[in-house]
């Protein structure tokens, strides 16, 4: 996950130079953060419904995604 407020800041969060970094969030929360952004009038539902279905397999198998 990362957070890119401004085109040609780096977001967040960074690293060394201030380099992009990338933040892997466990798949418990995951649901939880994609759910919640359901509904949001600038949210694409339809990506987020296909993206919380992969999620919750994941979580069933225990697996991770990418």
């Amino acid at each position: 996950m990362r957070w890119d407020y401004l085109p040609k800041e780096p977001g967040f969060p960074t690293g060394f130079n201030n380099c992009p970094r990338w933040l892997v969030i466990p798949v418990e929360l995951s649901v939880a953060f994609v759910t919640a952004l359901l509904g949001n009038e600038s949210a694409d539902n339809n990506a987020l419904l296909q993206v919380l279905e992969e999620l919750l397999a994941a979580q069933a198998t225990g697996s991770e995604t990418t």
